[in-house]
């Protein structure tokens, strides 16, 4: 078995090669094609993306509704973890709502958000953070199944009530698990919310997507989903960071 650290060293060995062929095969070997542009009109079409596509506020567009998405969805589930914990017609709900989302895509309620209100503004907000805490309550009803009884029966054997039980033991122990579904949680919202971007195509990265597809710009496409990819990898590295500085401990 190869350890963490080599398997690390393998992939970076690899992304290394992928860019010396690229830029070997695509800036000298075929420097015209409709497959991948050439490295040098790549970073050309950077300085465009800002001046003709309006990059940088459709970008903060799409990154703040994601974020704000996520960070909102989990302050829920952490303001309403008790009657998560306790209530059985909650959790009725729950079930029945991650029986859809087992068959019916998600996108599909952003098209019947953009079917039913075409001209609202907000409906991309709604759209993602109605997607982040579905998923993020479906996790945190998931995750209560794994909860040790040994860790419940201990408090209760002490007289805590069922408010501290679901506050300081089940919270607890589902809390790095739930933080970690966060990681799968902000790609799903990076995709369908760039996809219902690019359908609405009124603002966002999925507008700009648009544009560059219709303008049949390829060094524009190729520099978006560049800076999409890399801002996702920067988010991973810095949830990773938070996650062993503050949820060290083993989930449930």
């Amino acid at each position: 078995m190869f350890s963490e650290k080599s398997r690390k060293k393998n992939i970076y060995y690899f992304l290394s090669l992928y860019l010396l062929l690229w830029i070997i095969l695509f800036e000298f070997v075929f420097p015209v094609n409709n497959v991948l542009p050439k490295p040098s009109i790549v970073m050309l079409s950077f300085g465009d993306l800002w001046h003709v596509y309006n990059f940088g506020i459709n970008f903060l567009s799409t990154f703040s509704i994601i974020l704000i998405s996520i960070v909102l969805a989990y302050f829920l589930i952490w303001l309403f973890r008790v009657p998560l914990t306790k209530g059985d017609f909650i959790y009725s709900f729950i079930t029945s709502l991650e029986w859809f989302s087992n068959y019916i895509p998600g996108i599909i309620l952003g098209l019947l958000l953009i079917f039913w209100f075409p001209d609202f503004e907000y409906t991309d907000i709604i759209f993602a953070f109605t997607a982040a805490l579905f998923s993020l309550i479906i996790k945190f009803k998931k995750e209560i199944r794994f909860v040790k009884n040994e860790y419940i029966e201990a408090v209760q054997s002490l007289g805590a009530t069922d408010n501290f039980i679901a506050k300081s033991v089940v919270w607890k122990s589902i809390e790095p698990a739930l933080f970690n579904h966060l990681y799968k949680l902000n790609f799903y919202l990076w995709t369908v919310l760039i996809v219902f971007e690019y359908i609405k195509g009124k603002h966002g990265l999925g507008s700009v997507i648009r544009l560059t597809i219709q303008y049949q710009d390829l060094a524009a496409f190729f520099s978006t989903v560049f800076i999409i990819g890399l801002t996702i990898f920067i988010l991973i590295l810095l949830g990773k960071f938070i996650q062993r500085k503050y949820y060290y401990w083993e989930s449930a």
